[in-house]
């Protein structure tokens, strides 16, 4: 969800009877947010906004970890996933793979990162290291490397 909305809805909760009752127009608070998850599922289908997103008044404002809080407290960076920045997609785990791959990459002829995939794939295939990507693999060595 953009950090408008919820800079939005921050304001809503805080000050209900002026932005919701007044401002917006809504009879009463329960209108207002049932509006305001009908609008969360439709970016959710529309793919703006990430499955992870709540989209129930108890996980979007009331929950102990909701969603609201978790940006009072936190601002743009309770935004982030908590995955961004980890190891878990990491494909070269061990230094070995890593001081190879880097060499490959800082050569003074500066290969193209296809090429680099396929030298790398190739030492790889050599030491029984993971490989970095099957396509690039196939185009190196043909289809039948991939079986």
């Amino acid at each position: 969800m953009k950090p408008a909305y919820l800079i939005f809805l921050v304001k809503a909760d805080a000050n209900t009877k002026e932005v919701v009752k007044e401002q917006l127009h809504f009879r009463n608070v329960a209108d207002f947010w049932e509006k305001v998850l009908e609008l969360v599922k439709a970016e959710k289908a529309a793919g703006n906004i990430s499955g992870k997103f709540a989209s129930s008044y108890v996980r979007l404002v009331s929950h102990k970890e909701s969603t609201l809080k978790a940006y009072k407290a936190h601002g743009y960076a309770s935004l982030i996933s908590k995955q961004f920045g980890k190891k878990n997609a990491a494909k070269i785990t061990d230094e070995i793979a890593e001081a190879h791959l880097l060499e490959l990459i800082a050569h003074p002829n500066q290969l193209d990162d296809v090429l680099i995939c396929v030298m790398y794939n190739q030492w790889a295939k050599k030491t029984a290291t993971k490989i970095l990507y099957r396509k690039a693999w196939a185009y190196g060595e043909g289809k039948e490397a991939l079986k």
